[in-house]
Parts: C-alpha cells; sequence; structure tokens
C-alpha cells in the first residue's frame, strides 16, 4: 500500500509497507536495518508539522530514514545521501520534545520529533550511516561475494586488477623509452654542431645536453673483465664531469654524480653505486683535472680543477670575517650548504680551521697552532 507524498515533502519517496500484522516498510535489496520501529515520532518540514505524519515509527537503514504510519499502513523514505548535515534542536519540558534536524540544502531542514524518547541512540548511528552513504559506502549483501568462493572471486578480481596495472606500466614505460631515445640522438646532434658556449642561451643549452645523454655508454657486457669495465667507465665519467662540474659551481658529492650520470645514460644500462665508486677510486684519483676525495663527514666530493683553488677560498673567507659557518661560506662560493659544511669539516679534519660550538650554533675559526703557521 503506497501514498501520494506531499509537495513540501518532495524529497522524500513512498515506500511499500508489509502486509502483514508488523506492517513495517519493506527494504530493498542490500538494505540493513541499523534501528528499527522507533515508535512515537513527528515529521517536520522547517519549522511546520507535516500533518499526515505525527505518529510514526521510525527506521534508519543503511539507505535511508524511514517513517511509517501503521495505522494508515503507508511509508515515506528519505535517502542518506539526500542529507547534508544534521543537527539537534533541545526540547522544553511536556511543550516541545526534543528534535533532529536533516538538513538538505543551506535553506531547508526537516526535523524528526522524539516525543517518546530515543532520540540519542538514533542520532548515534545516525551520523555514521550518512558519512557512509556520501561516500558510496553503503553495505549490500551480493550473493557472489558470500563464502569461500566469494573470497576467492574477490583475490582473482584484485590479481586481475594488479596484473593490468603492472602491463600499463611497462607500456608506458616503453614508450618513455623510445621517446628517450629520440631526443638524446637529437640532442648528440645538436652538441656536436653547437658552438662553443659564449651567450647565457648557449650555456644552458649545454647543461641541457649534459644532463640528456652520454653518447654511446659503457656496458658491462661489452668488457671480458670487470677491472677493464671499472677502466673504462672511469674514462667516460671523467669525460662527462668536464662538462657536468662547470654548471654545479665546480664540486658535486657522489650521490649527485650517480643520480645525474645515470640519468645522462638515458635511463637504461643503469650504473650501480658500487661500479660508480670503484670507477671514481681507479681513474679520477689518477685525473690530473678533476679532485676524488672523502670530507671529514664521511661524503666524497669530486672537484674540478678550478675548484682546487675554490678551496683555498675557504681560508681567504675565514681571514676576511674571523670566522665563519656553513650558510655564510655557501653564500660567499655560491655552493649549497651541504657542500659548504663538508668543507669546513674537511679544513677541520687537516687541521686548517678549528671549531667553535655555542647556542648560536658552530663558528670556524682559522687554526692559529697550524705547523707551520701562515
Amino acid at each position: 500500500m503506497t501514498t501520494t507524498v506531499p509537495l513540501d515533502l518532495a524529497d522524500w519517496s513512498t515506500v511499500e509497507v508489509s502486509s502483514d500484522t508488523s506492517s513495517q516498510p519493506k527494504l530493498r535489496q542490500g538494505e540493513v536495518a541499523l534501528i528499527t520501529a522507533q515508535a512515537n515520532v513527528g515529521l517536520y518540514c522547517n519549522e511546520a508539522k507535516a500533518p499526515l505524519w505525527q505518529s510514526c515509527t521510525a527506521t534508519l537503514t543503511s539507505q535511508h530514514v524511514l517513517l511509517c504510519d501503521p495505522l494508515a499502513k503507508s511509508a515515506v523514505g528519505l535517502p542518506l545521501h539526500k542529507i547534508l548535515k544534521t543537527s539537534e534542536k533541545q526540547g522544553f519540558g511536556n511543550w516541545s520534545h526534543p528534535k533532529i534536524r536533516l538538513h538538505v540544502s543551506d535553506e531547508k531542514f526537516y526535523m524528526l520529533s522524539f516525543r517518546a524518547g530515543g532520540l540519542e541512540a538514533f542520532l548515534l548511528k545516525l551520523r555514521p550511516a550518512i558519512l557512509e552513504a556520501l561516500a558510496g559506502n553503503a553495505r549490500t549483501f551480493v550473493p557472489a561475494a558470500a563464502g569461500i568462493s566469494g573470497i576467492q572471486n574477490s583475490v582473482a578480481a584484485r590479481q586481475k586488477a594488479s596484473i593490468e596495472v603492472v602491463n600499463n606500466a611497462f607500456t608506458d614505460m616503453k614508450s618513455l623509452a623510445s621517446c628517450m631515445q629520440a631526443l638524446l640522438d637529437v640532442a648528440r646532434k645538436l652538441s656536436h654542431e653547437a658552438p662553443a658556449a659564449s651567450s647565457p642561451e648557449e650555456t644552458e643549452m649545454r647543461k641541457a645536453f649534459m644532463v640528456l645523454g652520454v653518447a654511446d655508454p659503457i656496458t658491462r657486457s661489452g668488457h671480458s673483465t670487470l677491472e677493464e669495465f671499472h677502466a673504462g667507465l672511469g674514462k667516460e665519467l671523467s669525460s662527462w664531469l668536464h662538462g657536468a662540474l662547470p654548471t654545479c659551481g665546480g664540486v658535486m658529492s657522489v650521490n649527485d654524480i650517480y643520480a645525474l650520470y645515470n640519468r645522462a645514460r638515458g635511463g637504461k644500462d643503469l650504473v650501480s653505486p658500487n661500479d660508480l665508486f670503484h670507477a671514481c677510486q681507479c681513474h679520477l684519483s689518477k685525473e690530473p683535472a678533476l679532485l676524488f676525495r672523502r670530507m671529514g663527514a664521511g661524503t666524497y666530493l669530486v672537484f674540478s680543477e678550478d675548484w682546487k683553488r675554490k678551496y683555498d677560498a675557504v681560508i681567504k673567507a675565514v681571514d676576511s670575517t674571523s670566522s665563519i659557518n656553513d650558510v655564510a661560506l655557501a653564500r660567499r662560493l655560491n655552493l649549497s650548504v651541504s657542500l659548504a659544511r663538508e668543507l669546513l669539516l674537511g679544513s677541520e679534519q687537516e687541521g686548517i680551521l678549528c671549531r667553535c660550538e655555542t647556542r648560536q650554533g658552530i663558528e670556524f675559526y682559522e687554526n692559529m697552532f697550524r705547523d707551520p703557521p701562515r
């Protein structure tokens, strides 16, 4: 049995009522009752009473707030996803009962008046049910998802989704690798045709060439022994560093070299950290134009020939200011703070500088007890 919903209750829909003596509203497939038959509940549209719905039983489900008139055998339901927020209106003795406001817009709300109590229990379950409905996570029962077969179907679906994600990822990687190879070919061609850098634009172009590619990268499969591979890798790395170091201030950490050099190899035939370190040890230590050394904190740095003179600038910086810290040195030599700190710690380890630790931080001073003194 159904009834026509008044215009002021347009957000509500009619609900079929069971034909047995209980006269309870029928639930839809997958709908679960959370609170049933809360008696003597009245409905308001804003502040006005809905005359046909003043002696109802209220039912909260996973999808609706249901109001049923047992005598008239009629029921209406308000979908939870239409409720934007809830609020509570206090009662005043026997003249006004406590109510729940169900806001469906900024200007329109419905009120449920609980004349026989039960507001707190209803509101306690109403709010999380609304959140689930808004998120599209209303609880449903699907026979195919029940039991052991349901678990197996769920696992198979997740595995299929994972395989699709991996396949798509590898497809994207293949496309990226093919585009990268074409880009590297263009970069190498332009690098041979470009004149010597004499303007800021040409300097930036040289930086781009340095980042983009290493022509014909050395691979381990092309060498019979590991020593030959490290020697060839060291020569290639040395050639690359002569172009890369000037763009990085004349000094780079081995960590930065590892990242930039592998990126310059086009993202394939990558060099392992161990092979890179051995190549630096075997070849760069013999390269007269480069300086490979371990700093005080254990970080390995590679300096250009020009940077050997900049290393002396640490002492000059201390002389000009009597003391210096890592931030001031980084600003003075146009370096990162971490590299400036390594220089100061390396100078301290060699006995060139000494430190003074205060609450303001660490300041480095010239070591006046050096032998021989400057």
